[in-house]
């Protein structure tokens, strides 16, 4: 029997549910090979081009096999710091809202998973990631499968919201007993502000506190983001919070497959453990009630690495870089608009991946298979329930209210989509960065 427990960096204890205890290897070994897989496999990817090589944050997953580090397999590289402009907000599906590397990674992961799926399905080859669930037409992920999350640092929102000398203190902490009594006051203005939902700044960098109190102002209108105001997108440790609870696999996903979770986390600098523990998922698990199964809190090792990053005082670019293992392609995309430099859709779009979806259903679903975005996310019941009773955690525990993107963006058919669309979402081609 494979057993967990609890690790500990720093002075303060990491949860994990998900890595076993005897393995060949130490925990920090495991962070700092991710860590290098993902450098490298980037600096592979863009070393003709300085332009692509100057970023702020790099995120990317890799993929386990029985834990074996030997069998590490790189599934995705993205760098990103911003958010659409939101005059730029489209009705088609077409652009990429959130430009933040460890966004754009978890959208290539599940491309990469409609991959495995298909492979499964359409040519019943049992080198899938998947297998089929006895006496059920959903699917699940072998459990020799795992896969980790390396962000260059920590994630905007609740995660990031610390003092830097925090950092060295906890540091120092695990080499010596004697404590600095001024540490402890390192941070105290931020106290106030732990925990909160935080959204992201409209084209620019930071979070600030979410503002809403009541459903009614949590809800954002089309024609209010068009009119001037603000265009909001939750933090990234908002974002990774709620998927530690309710999975990676998105709502259309969860109708195929069940909930896949991350198994550990790295983060390359600004790693502080009570907070990043805080931040993605220690804020509300004692308050998520009445979660419907197969959901549910599953937490990730959490680490940082051997030689952090450096911070870099440089402006963050407007464009995303994306890679990923399925296309074997690099694509730009310009965060503003949230299109490629070549003004087409992204391979990881909303509507890129709602085709992928429908093309899986019709194999497999004899029933009708709804063609509007909105309705087909409303399919898994359970699903929408989990993220219902995160949202009330939040709202419970006095962190705010999750804001919600004006619901016309996904009112979009694909049925309805003109042939010059439609193959434009099935056959992007990214251009070139040689």
């Amino acid at each position: 029997m494979i057993k967990y427990e609890s690790f500990f960096v720093g002075s303060i204890p990491i949860e994990s549910d998900t890595l076993p205890t005897d393995l060949p290897y130490s925990r920090r070994d495991l962070a700092d090979r991710i860590a290098a897989c993902i450098q490298e496999k980037f600096n592979q990817l863009t070393h003709n081009d300085v332009r692509l090589q100057r970023r702020k944050v790099l995120a990317g997953v890799v993929q386990t096999r029985n834990y074996d580090l030997e069998t590490m397999e790189v599934i995705c590289i993205t760098t990103g710091t911003k958010c659409i402009s939101g005059d730029r907000l489209t009705l088609n599906g077409q652009s990429l809202n959130d430009c933040h590397a460890e966004i754009i990674a978890r959208r290539c992961l599940i491309r990469y998973f409609y991959q495995q799926l298909k492979l499964l399905i359409e040519e019943n080859n049992h080198e899938s990631i998947f297998e089929k669930i006895p006496n059920s037409d959903r699917f699940r992920l072998k459990s020799s499968i795992a896969f980790h999350l390396y962000i260059s640092t920590s994630p905007c929102g609740d995660g990031r919201l610390f003092a830097p000398q925090e950092v060295a203190s906890e540091q120092s902490s695990s080499t010596t007993t004697n404590q600095d009594p001024n540490n402890k006051q390192i941070g105290h203005s931020l106290r106030k502000s732990r925990g909160l939902l935080r959204t992201k700044v409209e084209a620019g960098e930071g979070t600030i506190p979410v503002m809403a109190k009541n459903l009614y102002q949590s809800m954002q209108t089309w024609d209010g983001i068009l009119g001037g105001e603000r265009l909001l997108t939750m933090s990234c440790s908002d974002k990774l919070c709620r998927w530690n609870f309710i999975g990676l696999q998105g709502a259309l996903l969860s109708v195929l497959i069940e909930p896949i979770y991350y198994t550990s986390i790295i983060i390359g600098s600004l790693y502080h453990s009570e907070h990043i523990r805080r931040a993605l998922f220690a804020r509300i698990e004692n308050l998520v009630k009445n979660i419907p199964a197969p959901y549910g809190l599953r937490r990730p090792f959490l680490s940082g690495v051997s030689s952090p990053e450096m911070r870099t005082t440089s402006r963050a670019p407007n464009h995303a870089f994306i890679w990923n293992c399925v296309d074997q392609k690099c694509e730009i995309v310009d965060t503003l608009s949230g299109l490629t430099t070549s003004r087409e859709s992204s391979f990881i779009s909303k509507a890129a991946l709602f085709q992928q979806w429908l093309t899986l259903m019709k194999q497999i679903k004899s029933n009708t298979i709804p063609t509007i975005y909105c309705d087909a996310k409303q399919l898994e019941v359970n699903y929408q329930t989990a993220k219902i009773e995160i949202n009330k955690a939040f709202q419970k525990s006095g962190f705010g209210l999750w804001i919600i993107k004006p619901h016309e963006q996904d009112e979009f058919d694909l049925s309805a989509c003109d042939a010059t669309l439609l193959c434009q979402i099935n056959q992007s081609i990214p251009p070139s960065i040689d």
